[in-house]
């Protein structure tokens, strides 16, 4: 049994770099994961990765810059697995810098 086994991610970013790691490695440690990015070729492939791995991911495009299609990545894995146990937040872009708390949607 691996250490994530049963849990659900959500992994942002994930078609490339350190989120396809990331998302490969969850994958062999027993995860479902949620591979959210932009870039629907790369993701598709990581998704594939995964199941070579034994682990269960699905694709969802999503661009972290757009509040919905967050919601909607986070929604995908609720409605298809039951539940949300990570969200690993590896997607990155410029923009505002501050306490999270202080920081709007728009910026």
């Amino acid at each position: 049994m691996g250490k994530l086994e049963k849990k659900v991610a959500v992994i942002t970013g994930a078609a490339s770099g350190i989120g396809r790691a990331a998302a490969i490695r969850f994958a062999g440690e027993g995860a479902t994961i949620v591979i959210a990015d932009i870039n629907r070729e790369g993701g598709e492939a990581v998704v594939r990765e995964c199941k070579e791995h034994a682990g269960h991911a699905v694709f969802q495009l999503t661009d972290v810059a757009n509040e919905e299609d967050i919601s909607g990545a986070v929604n995908r894995a609720v409605k298809e697995f039951g539940h949300l146990d990570i969200m690993y937040n590896n997607a990155g872009l410029g923009g505002a810098v501050g306490p999270l708390e202080k920081i709007t949607a728009e910026n």
